[in-house]
């Protein structure tokens, strides 16, 4: 008799898809070939990222993959999408969790948006690069993981952003790749921004690439302490404290649940 398949959640915040499993329920250790498989678009399940939750006794704690497999220490959104699963699962509004780059504090606010700390955002040295003729300058930033955020007078368009986002992530001065943020400064408070994340090209959307322009745009002076980003797949406000604690704040929601086909799993 073929097994019963495995359950989960399709979560989605402002654009960024996941996978969402408990742990506990998997047949074998997750590793990321697995992770390819289910985030495969036309052959599995389809996502920007798998992410397996398990609970401890006051606190969760999260596992993340990227669709090619490899781990992610950070993923804002994704957090996000875990607390609105929490927050339907058990009725609260309150979650302690725990992903591989810290500790965040996640919570569904009065108007049913979800805000989560993402710990402190940092800005580092300036890099220059030239890239199929055309010479890029931006800065390093940290939220959890690294982010190369190039402040731009107008967003390239898509063929462009595709061409120089990958060139830029997987450039040998990275050596572990980099997540690559292009945003345009509209005004003090507002910020448009195209995403290309390591391990999963570009996305509708990226809570950490947000949180990290924003710390960039701070700290060059171009924007305030609480800023809305604005991308493909929807916008997010992003406050950062004189200290480079970063909160971020939008939508997330459950849009199914599911079982994985058993045979996936082999």
């Amino acid at each position: 008799m073929e097994p019963a398949g495995i359950p989960y959640a399709r979560v989605e915040a402002i654009g960024n898809d996941f996978i969402l499993t408990s742990r506990e329920v998997l047949p074998h250790p997750p590793d990321s070939s697995l992770a390819r498989t289910l985030c495969d678009r036309r052959e599995g399940i389809g996502a920007d990222g798998w992410i397996l939750l398990s609970s401890g006794p006051k606190e969760w704690r999260i596992e993340i993959f990227n669709a090619d497999g490899s781990h992610a220490r950070q993923c804002g959104n994704g957090l996000r999408c875990v607390a609105r699963y929490l927050a339907e699962q058990t009725g609260k509004e309150h979650f302690l969790i725990h992903s591989p780059s810290g500790e965040h504090e996640a919570s569904i606010l009065e108007d049913g948006e979800v805000s989560v700390t993402l710990g402190p955002s940092t800005v580092g040295d300036s890099v220059e690069i030239v890239l199929e003729g055309r010479c890029w300058r931006g800065r390093r930033a940290r939220v959890g993981n690294p982010h190369l955020v190039i402040l731009v007078e107008a967003l390239p368009d898509d063929d462009t952003f595709a061409l120089h986002g990958r060139g830029l992530s997987t450039h040998p001065m990275f050596a572990d790749g980099i997540n690559v943020e292009m945003a345009a400064v509209e005004s003090p408070r507002e910020v448009s921004l195209l995403v290309w994340e390591r391990g999963a090209g570009a996305t509708r959307a990226c809570g950490s690439g947000a949180a990290a322009v924003v710390a960039v745009a701070q700290e060059s002076g171009l924007v305030e302490d609480r800023c809305r980003v604005k991308m493909p797949g929807g916008d997010l406000v992003v406050e950062r404290s004189v200290d480079g604690q970063t909160t971020i704040i939008g939508e997330a929601k459950v849009l199914h649940r599911g079982k994985i086909p058993a045979p996936l799993f082999r």
